[in-house]
C-alpha cells in the first residue's frame, strides 16, 4: 500500500514537474532570438526530458505492475485509451524539438553557432504540448474515477 503510494506520487509530482518545464522550453524558445541563451533551454529541456522519463516509468509501473488496478482495468478502459493515444501525439510532436536541440548541442560544442530560426516554432509546438498533458491530466483524473470507462 505505501510503496503503491510512493509511485503515484512520483508520477504525479513528475508529470506536473514535466508539464512546467515544458512550459519553460517554451517560454526561453521563446525568448531565444534576442537573448541567445542557449543555456537556459538546454536546462529546461534537460528536466523536461528526467521528468518526462520519471513519469512514463512510475505510469507502467502503476498500470502494468501489481500495484494498481491491474493491466485489465487499464486496457479496457477507454480513457485510458485515451490518454495513451495524447501521450502518443505528444511523443511524436516531441521529436522535432528533441532532434534539434540535439543538433544544436553538438553545434555549440564544436563552436558552431546554430540556426535557431526555428526556435519561435518550437516554442509554439512546446505550448501544445503542454496543452496535450494538461488534457492528459484531465484524463487520468476521470480514470482514475472510472467516469467514461
Amino acid at each position: 500500500m505505501v510503496l503503491s503510494y510512493v509511485i503515484a506520487s512520483l508520477h504525479l509530482i513528475a508529470f506536473a514537474m514535466g508539464i512546467g518545464a515544458c512550459w519553460l522550453r517554451a517560454e526561453r524558445l521563446r525568448e531565444l532570438p534576442v537573448a541567445g541563451n542557449f543555456k537556459a533551454v538546454f536546462m529546461a529541456d534537460n528536466f523536461y526530458g528526467v521528468f518526462a522519463l520519471l513519469s512514463v516509468a512510475t505510469g507502467l509501473w502503476r498500470a502494468f505492475g501489481t500495484l494498481e488496478k491491474g493491466s485489465g482495468y487499464y486496457l479496457s478502459n477507454s480513457v485510458f485509451h485515451l490518454k495513451m493515444g495524447l501521450y502518443l501525439l505528444v511523443f511524436a510532436m516531441e521529436l522535432w524539438p528533441m532532434v534539434t536541440l540535439i543538433r544544436w548541442r553538438i553545434q555549440l560544442k564544436k563552436g558552431v553557432d546554430p540556426d535557431i530560426g526555428q526556435a519561435p516554432k518550437l516554442s509554439v509546438l512546446s505550448y501544445i504540448e503542454v496543452f496535450l498533458m494538461l488534457l492528459m491530466a484531465v484524463s487520468a483524473a476521470a480514470l482514475a474515477r472510472g467516469i467514461f470507462a
